[in-house]
C-alpha cells in the first residue's frame, strides 16, 4: 500500500457507505466490518448503555478507517446532519474534560440548531467535516435547496477549500447551484472570462483513483496545474493529462487569480479530448523483469567496482553512523489527544475551518490562536527490565 492509497481510503467516505451502528451486535461483526473498512469499537448494546441520550439508530460508522463515529439526521429536510462523536474504537476524545452527560447535551443542541435552517450555522458545520464526507453532504444539501445567491457562494467556498468527494455531485445539482447567480455574480464571471478567446484550451491531470474526465466539470487553463494535479496522490499506477477545448460561452466559472487557474465546464461541452499518458513505476515491470537476470549476472562485478572506487568517495562524509531502532525492545501504544488551542507563531493566522470548528465546539479563537482537532498519536515506550 502506497501513501497515495492511504490518502484515498481516507477520503473515500460518503452518506451512501455510512454504517448504521445498529448492525454492530457482536465482536465478530467489529472484526468483520473493520476489515471492510469501517473502524468501530463498539457493539450497539455497548453504546447505548455508555450513552443512553443519544438515540442509536442515529449512530454511524464512516467508510474511512481513520473517522471517528457520527451521530445522523441524515432524512433532515433541511440538511443531512452528521456531526462527529469523537469516539475512535471504544474511546471517547473528552474536549477540556467534557463528562459523558454534558457531551451527550451537546451533540443534541448542536442537531437542533442546524435543523434550524440558519444559512450561518449550516456554513459553520459543512466546513468542519472532511473532505469526501463534506462534499456528500453538500451535494444533498444542493438537492434540497432552493437555488439562489447565498447557495452559489456556499458552494464555491466549499468547492474550493476542497480535494476529495466531487464525484458524489450531480449535473443537475450543479446546474441548480450556477441557475441561481445574482447578476452581479453573473457580471462577475463575464469580466473573468473576457480575457479568453472564443474557443479556449484546457487542461486537467487525472491520477488512477481520479473521477474521469467524462464526468468532472473541473479543468484548468494551466498545464502546469494540469500536471500538479495529475501527479499530486503518490501512486504505482499511470496518470494522465488530457488537453481539450471549450466554447467560452459554456464555461459556467473561471478563477484566473488563483494558481490553479480552474474552469468549471459541463462535461457535454468538452471537446476533441486528447489523453497524454504519464506512466507509473508498475508500467516497468516487464522492463525490470527483463533486466533482473542481467543485474543478478554482473551484481558481484558492480559490488567489487563499488568497493575500489565508490566507498572511499564514500567516506569523504563525515555523517554519524545510522542509529538502529530495535522494536523488540519497545511497546508500541496508542495515545488520545484531545482538541486543544494552540498558539501560532508570528504573522500566522488560523484557517477558516479551525476557525469555524473552534466555534461548533463554543471556542473564539484570538487572533495568535488555532484550533487542533483531538486525534491518536502513535508511540513506542521502552519495555521495562526485569531486575
Amino acid at each position: 500500500m502506497t501513501i497515495g492509497d492511504i490518502l484515498i481510503q481516507t477520503n473515500q467516505a460518503s452518506l451512501d457507505t455510512m454504517l448504521p451502528l445498529t448492525a454492530v451486535q457482536t465482536s465478530a461483526d467489529i472484526e468483520r466490518y473493520y476489515k471492510e473498512g469501517y473502524s468501530v469499537g463498539l457493539t450497539a448494546n455497548e453504546f447505548a448503555k455508555k450513552y443512553p441520550r443519544l438515540p442509536i439508530s442515529r449512530i454511524y460508522a464512516a467508510h474511512n478507517m481513520l473517522a471517528p463515529l457520527y451521530y445522523c439526521e441524515l432524512d433532515s429536510t433541511t440538511v443531512p446532519i452528521v456531526l462527529s462523536l469523537n469516539i475512535y474504537g471504544d474511546k471517547r476524545l473528552a474536549m477540556n474534560g467534557e463528562l459523558d452527560e454534558k457531551f451527550q447535551q451537546r451533540v443534541l443542541d448542536t442537531a437542533e440548531k442546524i435543523s434550524s435552517g440558519s444559512i450561518p450555522f449550516i456554513r459553520s458545520y459543512l466546513f468542519s467535516l472532511e473532505d469526501s464526507l463534506r462534499v456528500s453532504v453538500l451535494s444533498k444539501y444542493i438537492e434540497l435547496s432552493n437555488p439562489g445567491e447565498d447557495l452559489y457562494v456556499l458552494f464555491f467556498d466549499l468547492h474550493r477549500t476542497s480535494d476529495f468527494g466531487f464525484s458524489s455531485l450531480s449535473e443537475n445539482g450543479l446546474q441548480k447551484v450556477f441557475a441561481g447567480k445574482s447578476q452581479k455574480q453573473k457580471q462577475d464571471t463575464e469580466k473573468k472570462l473576457s480575457s479568453l478567446p472564443d474557443v479556449v484550451t484546457i487542461y486537467r491531470g487525472e491520477g488512477s483513483k481520479s473521477t474521469p474526465y467524462e464526468k468532472s466539470f473541473s479543468w484548468t487553463t494551466s498545464y502546469k496545474a494540469a500536471c500538479f494535479f495529475a501527479c499530486r496522490i503518490p501512486s504505482l499506477e499511470n496518470s494522465r493529462i488530457i488537453t481539450a477545448h471549450v466554447s467560452k460561452c459554456d464555461i459556467i466559472e473561471y478563477f484566473p487569480n488563483d494558481e490553479e487557474k480552474e474552469v468549471l465546464v459541463p462535461p457535454a461541452a468538452v471537446k476533441d479530448r486528447k489523453v497524454d499518458t504519464l506512466y507509473g513505476i508498475n508500467a516497468l515491470t516487464d522492463e525490470i523483469q527483463a533486466f533482473y537476470p542481467l543485474y543478478q549476472r554482473y551484481r558481484s562485478r558492480i559490488s567489487t567496482l563499488y568497493d575500489a572506487y565508490g566507498r572511499a568517495n564514500d567516506e569523504e562524509h563525515d555523517a554519524e553512523p545510522l542509529r538502529v531502532f530495535d522494536k523488540s525492545k519497545y511497546d508500541a501504544s496508542s495515545k488520545n489527544i484531545n482538541g486543544f488551542i494552540r498558539h501560532l507563531p508570528a504573522g500566522q493566522k488560523a484557517s477558516e475551518r479551525a476557525i469555524l470548528i473552534a466555534e461548533s465546539y463554543g471556542y473564539e479563537l484570538k487572533s495568535d490562536e488555532t484550533y487542533v482537532t483531538p486525534f491518536v498519536r502513535r508511540q513506542w515506550l521502552k519495555k521495562k527490565t526485569e531486575e
